[in-house]
Order: structure tokens, then C-alpha cells, then sequence
């Protein structure tokens, strides 16, 4: 099973799919086509240092980091793109941790646990959605924390990194609700997105069952997640969507040129790097494809216009591929007249604080997580 930052594989490395193996639709998938990925490389220092804690319990980590297993196969298969099913492949099949049953999301009969399927607004078919609601009865309606698991674009699922986000939910008493959107390079943009958008505008249909507030809906996303998050709160504002009261994006993975100096500076270094990066992107939008060329919604650092959006909180390490291009995009909120608070934390990989829960940088990280979510709930 995949972990909670997407370090691991999904339950089978030989999905059923209606045209046959998983493998041989990747391998119809991988089409050679034009150098569109090459790029020049800019000037960049040492990459920053991990934070001692944090590094010394990656150290002891039994399982390899993606960087790593990603390296290994690029080693044995070739570059991309035509090793993109193989690398695909191996990801997936990497140990990682242990997906958490309904018992475990129970917490001892805290939440009730239930699932729900939502149509595809396209009429092809049904979104599965956990639904994760407090037993206790509430005097008012309860906000809604809609959740989009990791993976990389590539692997995870509904369940990938739930328990986590149940620890955000509790001091707000959120109801939470996990997606299972379609995974790349299987289903390939814009069907992941979608699945994330429709599954909101499914639930919220449905929300007064679970009674839940339609005006305290947030959108939590990390790593691939955090994508889909940013793209979900970017189409409801264009498309006449749902009301959003904010969106938590954790660690994001927003730009698919992945051409920033930290890309460069952390390649070989953090723990997803960007060959991790660029298996994920062309995944996501195919081989033959320009990454400068994706849309908003499938690349959220390439929209043009991030003007009326929700509130957003975003965090990165400073030792993490997606650094600088978290920090664009809080800035291009900024500039745009908009709302986000922005942590940079210091030494802190992909996935720390997943790694070491127990450090002082990952519980500085949930305690500025959560309490944005109250500040921003007025709880």
C-alpha cells in the first residue's frame, strides 16, 4: 500500500483494466515523442541541509525513498519516456505503509465510518468517497474538510494519509471526506482532476445527510493532492462551483516544467527529486506534451489569473524539490490581491513530517496547520 506521502505502491502492480493489464496499457501509453522535457539547467548553490532530526530518523527507514527506487529503475530500464511503464511499475511495487482500515479510522468509535459512490459528471461512471463524520451530535452543522490523498500523480488512495488528517479535523469537528480519484498514467489529465471536482460537487449534494455546513467547506490536499486541491478551488471559481471557504495545501506538487533552482538544487537530495517529478508529470499529461504548455488545472502554477480564491495555506521544506514553486505561487496569491499564509520549514525533506511525527519541524508543522484551520473556522 502506498504511504502517506505516496512512498509505496498501490494493492496490485497488475491492475485489471477493461483493455487488459495495467502493464500493457502503460506500455501503450509510453509513445515516444518529441524532446519536449529537456531544459537548461540553472545556476544553483549547495542544496540546504536536512534538519538533524529529521535526517536521522530518514536514515533509519527500513524501505528506500522514491528518489532512490526511481534511480535504481532509471539505472536498469533506461530514461524516460520509454521506461515510463517500467518506472511506473516500480514505484508502485516499493514497500510503504499499511493503508488503515475503517476500525483504524474509528478511532475507537470517535468518527463513523462510511462510503459513498457520486457520478462522474461525464456519465462514465461512480467516485468512491470515504466519509469520515464525528458520532458525537454537534449543535450546529459541522465544517467539511475534503481531502485529496499523494501519490505523485501515480499511486495512493482514499485511505493514503487519512489518519493524519482525522488529527487536523478533530479540534475543528470536521466531518472528513477522502477521494478516490483516478490514477495516472492509466487515466491520464484530465480525468484525475475531474474525479476530485465531481466528488466534491457529488458529496455537497448529499451534505445535508451528514450535516455538514455548506459554507465551511475546506480543501486539503498534500503533495499530488495539494495539485488536485489548488486545480479543484480554481475551477469552482470559474466554473460557477461550490463555495469554498479555504484551501490547505500541504507540500503541493503545482508545476509541471519542473525547471525551478530547488528542482536542480535537490536532485539526488530529497527524497522525491526530480526524476520522481518528472515521472509524475508525464504521467499526468503524456510523453508527447510540452509541460509549459498545461493548463491550469492540471499544472495550477501555470494559471494566469489566481484572483478570487479562497484563503490558502501552503507549507514546504527548504530542502524540498517543490520549494520555490511553492513559494510562487503564494506570491502570485499575493499579487493578485488574495489571502495565503506561507511556512518555509527549515531542513525539512519531502514527507518529514510523515517520517519523524515526533520531531520539534513536523509538530511546529500540524500545530501551524491546524491552527490556521481554527483561525480560518473561527473555533
Amino acid at each position: 500500500m502506498a504511504s502517506p506521502n505516496g512512498w509505496g505502491p498501490i494493492d496490485s502492480a497488475d491492475v485489471t483494466l477493461p483493455g487488459g493489464s495495467a502493464r500493457k496499457k502503460l506500455e501503450e501509453l509510453a509513445l515516444v515523442g518529441p524532446d519536449v522535457w529537456a531544459r537548461r539547467v540553472p545556476p544553483v548553490g549547495p542544496p540546504p541541509p536536512f534538519d538533524p532530526e529529521v535526517a536521522a530518523a530518514l536514515a533509519a527507514l527500513p524501505n528506500k525513498s522514491p528518489t532512490e527506487v526511481i534511480a535504481a529503475a532509471l539505472a536498469r530500464h533506461g530514461p524516460l519516456p520509454e521506461s515510463l511503464p517500467a518506472l511506473v511499475e516500480a514505484f508502485r511495487d516499493s514497500p510503504g505503509a499499511t493503508e488503515p482500515t475503517d476500525d483504524d479510522l474509528s478511532h475507537g468509535g470517535e468518527y463513523a465510518v462510511t462510503r459513498m459512490s457520486v457520478p462522474r459528471s461525464d456519465g462514465t461512471g461512480l467516485i468512491e468517497l470515504v466519509v469520515c463524520r464525528p458520532a458525537a451530535d454537534a449543535a450546529m452543522p459541522r465544517p467539511l474538510l475534503y481531502t485529496i490523498h499523494g501519490g505523485g500523480m501515480i499511486s495512493g488512495t482514499s485511505r493514503t494519509g487519512l489518519q493524519e488528517q482525522l488529527e487536523l479535523a478533530r479540534p475543528v469537528g470536521a466531518v472528513i471526506v477522502s477521494v478516490e480519484y483516478r490514477l495516472a498514467p492509466e487515466h491520464p489529465s484530465p480525468a484525475p482532476a475531474e474525479d476530485c471536482y465531481d466528488g466534491l460537487l457529488g458529496f455537497l449534494r448529499e451534505a445535508e445527510r451528514f450535516d455538514v455546513d455548506p459554507h465551511g467547506v475546506v480543501v486539503v490536499g498534500s503533495s499530488a493532492g495539494g495539485c488536485f486541491a489548488a486545480a479543484v478551488c480554481l475551477m469552482a471559481r470559474d466554473l460557477g462551483g461550490p463555495e469554498i471557504a479555504g484551501q490547505l495545501l500541504m507540500t503541493p506538487m503545482l508545476d509541471a516544467r519542473n525547471s525551478t533552482r530547488s528542482s536542480y538544487q535537490l536532485s539526488g537530495v530529497d527524497t522525491w527529486d526530480r526524476d520522481c517529478n518528472d515521472l509524475g508529470w508525464m504521467s499526468l499529461l503524456g510523453p508527447g506534451r510540452d509541460p509549459a504548455d498545461a493548463s491550469a488545472y492540471e499544472s495550477p502554477s501555470l494559471a494566469d489569473n489566481l484572483s478570487s480564491l479562497p484563503p490558502a495555506f501552503l507549507d514546504v521544506g527548504s530542502a524540498e524539490t517543490f520549494r520555490d514553486e511553492v513559494v510562487a505561487y503564494a506570491g502570485g496569491i499575493w499579487a493578485a490581491g488574495g489571502s495565503a499564509e506561507l511556512h518555509v520549514w527549515p531542513g525539512g525533506f519531502h514527507g518529514y513530517e510523515v517520517v519523524a511525527p515526533q520531531s520539534r519541524i513536523a509538530q511546529r508543522t500540524w500545530d501551524a496547520r491546524s491552527k490556521w484551520l481554527q483561525q480560518l473556522l473561527q473555533l
